[in-house]
């Protein structure tokens, strides 16, 4: 009987090439690097063996709940005599429901007035600063569209004849006739509101009226647009007040210069005067920002 060995097939003799690569490599001298490489693969997987080995899995804690008077209940219940099924009662236990909440009480309205007074609380002092609580109508952007057309408007009339300050029918017809340039819908309450705010700006000092008005403010000082502190019953707070930008404070300043009929600009820029019982020192610089002192004499 004769042994006969086929040909391998192509994926046989692929296999049997791959093989005698193998060796051709494992047949080469081992190098220093090699070594190396060799020691600290074994290191390394033992380190990790003897990791897993130590690892042990926490226990997970079990969660209780505390229910305070739990264990008295449940003492008096295992006194109680045993109940049979026949003697309970086929009606189901009614579950008292919470007490429904009251509704919220609903935001103080504030009723328009010929001379619209604001409503300003007394001041708290939380965390350093001291806040004021100021109600008073809002003003949409489109309203303070009309607000500082009506100003400036008015400013010029103003200067031509100062009594036409106190009359407010006349300052009234020009909110209306802006109104109607601009063709905006106005009624009785919203002339009223445009007015107060007219009257705010020109007769008194706007956004730090609060701080004007309060007699425990013995002097303000404005640092920078977004930083107004006062001297508070002996104190020095900042104060929640502030204007929007620094156009804005700007603004401030040149309409206190047109009051107090001075003048102030970027060629003359300090601004010292006494006025309205207020000494008032201001710097002028729409550039790196303004700044003012007023001190109440």
């Amino acid at each position: 009987m004769t042994i006969q060995f086929l040909p391998p097939n192509p994926e046989q003799k692929e296999a049997l090439d791959e093989l005698e690569k193998l060796l051709e490599v494992l047949n080469k001298p081992v190098s220093k690097e090699l070594k190396h490489n060799i020691k600290f693969v074994r290191k390394f997987t033992k380190s990790l063996f003897l990791a897993g080995r130590s690892y042990r899995e926490m226990p997970k804690p079990k969660l209780t709940h505390e229910i305070r008077g739990f264990e008295q209940e449940k003492m008096e219940i295992s006194k109680m005599p045993e109940i049979s099924k026949n003697q309970i009662p086929s009606q189901k236990m009614q579950i008292p429901q919470a007490p429904i909440a009251p509704p919220a009480p609903q935001a103080a309205k504030i009723e328009l007035t010929q001379e619209l007074p604001s409503q300003i609380s007394q001041p708290v002092k939380e965390n350093g600063i001291l806040k004021f609580n100021v109600l008073e109508p809002i003003m949409e952007s489109a309203d303070w569209k009309i607000f500082n057309i009506v100003k400036n408007n008015f400013k010029q009339k103003i200067l031509l004849n100062p009594e036409v300050l106190q009359n407010n029918d006349f300052l009234t017809e020009e909110i209306k006739n802006t109104c109607k340039e601009l063709k905006i819908k106005y009624s009785e309450s919203y002339l009223q509101k445009i007015t107060y705010y007219i009257n705010k700006y020109l007769k008194g000092y706007g956004k730090i009226d609060p701080l004007i008005n309060n007699p425990n403010v013995a002097e303000i000082i404005c640092n920078s647009y977004n930083d107004i502190r006062v001297n508070y019953q002996g104190e020095l707070l900042k104060t929640d007040i502030y204007f929007e930008s620094n156009e804005e404070l700007d603004n401030f300043l040149l309409n206190i210069a047109e009051k107090s009929k001075k003048e102030l600009s970027d060629k003359n820029p300090q601004l010292s005067v006494s006025f309205m019982g207020l000494n008032i020192e201001a710097f002028y610089n729409p550039i790196m920002g303004s700044r003012f002192t007023i001190r109440k004499q």
